[in-house]
């Protein structure tokens, strides 16, 4: 999902804010055969980052993989405004269902 007024008009922010949900760790190491570009993997955020660390991160933007669970909290809790999502990939889109938070966090 992309939409320009997502967050993209954002003053200040550089760079656009992508994140990528149900991307696993096997997959980022099968990426990085193909992918040369530095920065063109998604930077992990995981339950290691604090809610500080994680804010730091969305603000300063880029290819975020983080867990939906994370990202259901962070958006919840405020840590992270849904204006300051430039875009949303969804791997492995087509298994979702109305039970998981993959789907609360697109709506």
């Amino acid at each position: 999902v992309f939409a320009p007024a997502m967050g993209s008009a954002v003053v200040g922010r550089k760079v656009p804010c992508v994140v990528v949900l149900n991307f696993s760790p096997g997959l980022t190491a099968a990426a990085r055969l193909f992918v040369q570009a530095p920065g063109a993997l998604p930077k992990w955020i995981n339950h290691g980052y604090s809610a500080a660390e994680r804010k730091e991160v969305y603000d300063i933007g880029g290819l975020l993989a983080v867990s939906s669970v994370i990202l259901q909290r962070d958006l919840l809790t405020g840590n992270l405004h849904p204006s300051k999502i430039d875009g949303i990939v969804v791997w492995d889109a087509h298994r979702l269902d109305e039970t998981r938070p993959e789907t609360f966090i697109v709506r």
